[in-house]
């Protein structure tokens, strides 16, 4: 997928998710992703991370939706559409028959700990979401 940066026109990848909400749900815990997600390959579990970042990213975004803060401008047309949204809702059909690219690999999260906290990501403090 590519999308324009606004100046000149020119074009950078960008990574598009396609995330079932229940699934999003699951992934904004912790403990569940440590648990009971595998990747292609061990070196993969910074894919684990960003699933992760982005359910959490997502609830903080429903809840703000649901709890949208009152706006001082008073500019009812701009203030309503003030808020960009990273993650938005979609629907689309997914190939159901396609297949993995090789065996799941677990992930072994001890020795990525120094890692996630170098990244400022201190994930198991929130394992208990």
């Amino acid at each position: 997928m590519t999308c324009e940066d606004r100046q000149v026109v020119r074009r950078k990848c960008v990574r598009c998710f396609l995330i079932r909400p229940a699934d999003l749900e699951r992934f904004a815990n912790w403990t569940w992703c440590r648990e009971n997600i595998r990747c292609e390959q061990p070196w993969h579990w910074y894919r684990i991370v960003a699933l992760h970042q982005l359910a959490t990213q997502w609830q903080q975004e429903e809840k703000d939706a649901q709890n949208p803060s009152p706006k001082t401008q008073g500019m009812p047309l701009v203030d309503k559409h003030a808020t960009h949204r990273r993650i938005r809702p979609i629907s689309v059909g997914i190939f159901t028959a396609e297949k993995p690219v090789g065996e799941p690999a677990a992930i072994a999260w001890a020795a990525q700990e120094w890692e996630l906290k170098k990244m400022g990501l201190d994930l198991n403090a929130s394992s208990a979401s």
